[in-house]
């Protein structure tokens, strides 16, 4: 706080400046703060309102998952007859998609893999591919007052990481995930599509630990941990990788691995 003030003092010595007090809003972000509970919160909710009334999805009917497994999206569902592509040509897809990207990468890290999934087929999206973006987009609705809660207390770093086997429809391949917390509280989250075709599921996530490797130097190697007081090395910060296959554990050695 110290340096924040004297930040302060320096600024306002080149430029007007007028202090508000603690930001309540950022970048679209609502914050919320209790000191006495030591509580900070990270919300969208009127982002994710706007964005809704803007697709005229704000009366939709809200639905619990991101994607329900009755969606099995492929090229082949993109539009065959010229009826389909005058139909989504007057859907605003790409626009759409960016909406919830933009909430996908500040708060609402549960809809990663999904937006992922109909991300692929802008080029030429269906009908089948609109259903489930709008899904995501009711889905958003009924959890609208989800955010980011970070709470004073343990600042441990973990990592939980996984990967299906060949979920992708078009080409087989497999799908990583991960996601970062400190003190319980997700700071860098990934679901990325594999570059190979795997042959297996130890084979499908043999690249979690390449995946893992960049997030966790950035976390663990001092960026982010030195900005938050925290000794570096991964021992120190405990580290946990939670992986799905047992051979996975004798390769990730000094950590702790729960299966």
């Amino acid at each position: 706080m110290i340096d924040i003030r004297n930040l302060k003092i320096q600024l306002s010595k080149e430029f007007d400046m007028k202090d508000l007090g603690p930001t309540k809003k950022i970048l679209g972000m609502q914050i919320t703060r209790d000191k006495q509970k030591g509580v900070l919160q990270l919300s969208q909710a009127e982002y994710i309102n706007r964005v809704l009334q803007r697709f005229n999805m704000d009366k939709a009917k809200p639905v619990n998952t991101p994607l329900a497994r009755h969606f099995r999206l492929s090229k082949d569902q993109s539009p065959q007859t010229k009826e389909e592509e005058e139909f989504m040509a007057k859907i605003l897809y790409a626009s759409t998609i960016g909406s919830l990207m933009y909430a996908m990468v500040c708060t609402r890290l549960d809809i990663g893999h999904e937006v992922g999934v109909v991300s692929k087929f802008m080029p030429k999206p269906g009908k089948a591919h609109w259903e489930a973006v709008k899904w995501i987009l009711r889905h958003l609705r009924g959890t609208i007052e989800k955010c980011l809660y970070f709470r004073k207390g343990d600042l441990k770093l973990q990592g939980y990481v996984d990967a299906d086997f060949g979920g992708e429809v078009d080409h087989r391949r497999s799908t990583t995930g991960y996601v970062f917390t400190i003190g319980a509280t997700v700071v860098s989250w990934m679901s990325r599509i594999q570059n190979i075709v795997a042959l297996s599921t130890t084979e499908a996530e043999a690249p979690i630990l390449v995946t893992l490797s960049l997030p966790s130097l950035v976390l663990d190697g001092g960026v982010i941990a030195s900005e938050l007081g925290l000794r570096t090395g991964i021992q120190d910060l405990g580290l946990i990788l939670l992986v799905c296959c047992g051979w996975l554990q004798v390769l990730v050695s000094g950590s702790r691995v729960s299966i």
